[in-house]
């Protein structure tokens, strides 16, 4: 399923830098930005700000409950596929964001010209990247999230350090072989795939990020067809060969 975790990235990044440029500058799957800009919004006393933010936050956890339940009702009931049917409703979702671009004016700094679709639009938005988090959180025994990086990068970085500093200030033990040396410079280290995995990840989330506002920026929200349409597909493939068997 690693290939589904980057799949998944790219539509996270994509959907979030959308959502960011074209939704009040809102994220709408990066819980700590939204609490940073949040508190930034109390001390300023900007209540159209709190409420925004505020709402992102909750529905992004509500979408992680409805996919993580969403899951396990699949998993219980023996179904084959089991995330064909959260990719279908993660796309449903975004259909209307996607289509929304009449309730904006035109430009990379699109207003909203309704209090109510921004909420609406940002309410779905967020949900839907809620519902792919809570859908996908291990690949291979690792947890994986596809709708922000923090984790990835944190996880990658100190693997690195480690690895770099337990290579450089350990001792030569010239009664171990080179296998024993390199197990224990890893032992608390994430495993080489883990990291491949975690690398692969945050490369395709940059990558759907810059996509999502390059194409933003001529398209408009139509520009979520992309990430619609690949959502779409890993739910076909899902139903046709479940990729919670392919590993």
């Amino acid at each position: 399923m690693a290939q589904l975790a980057v799949a998944l990235a790219f539509v996270g990044g994509y959907v979030d830098a959308v959502g960011f440029v074209a939704l009040a500058h809102v994220f709408t799957g990066h819980v700590t930005g939204n609490t940073v800009l949040l508190a930034i919004d109390v001390a300023e006393g900007t209540w159209t700000g709190m409420l925004q933010r505020m709402l992102a936050i909750v529905m992004f956890l509500a979408g992680m409950v409805l996919g993580a339940v969403l899951h396990a009702q699949i998993v219980r009931r023996g179904f084959c596929s089991r995330f064909a049917p959260a990719f279908a409703l993660e796309a449903v979702l975004l259909t209307p964001l996607m289509l929304g671009d009449g309730a904006f004016t035109h430009g990379a700094t699109q207003i909203p010209r309704s209090g109510w679709t921004l909420y609406a639009l940002l309410a779905l938005a967020a949900t839907a990247l809620g519902l792919q988090n809570g859908t996908l959180r291990k690949v291979s025994g690792s947890t994986a999230h596809t709708t922000y990086i923090s984790g990835a990068v944190s996880t990658v970085t100190e693997s690195l350090l480690e690895r770099w500093l337990g290579r450089r200030d350990r001792k030569p033990d010239r009664s171990a072989t080179p296998a024993d040396a390199e197990t224990a410079v890893n032992a608390d280290a994430p495993g080489r795939a883990t990291l491949v995995l975690l690398a692969g990840i945050t490369v395709s989330f940059a990558a759907g990020a810059l996509a999502g506002v390059l194409l933003y920026v001529s398209r408009g929200l139509a520009s979520l067809a992309v990430p619609f349409v690949l959502l779409l597909v890993l739910a076909v493939v899902d139903a046709r060969r479940p990729l919670a068997e392919t590993g």
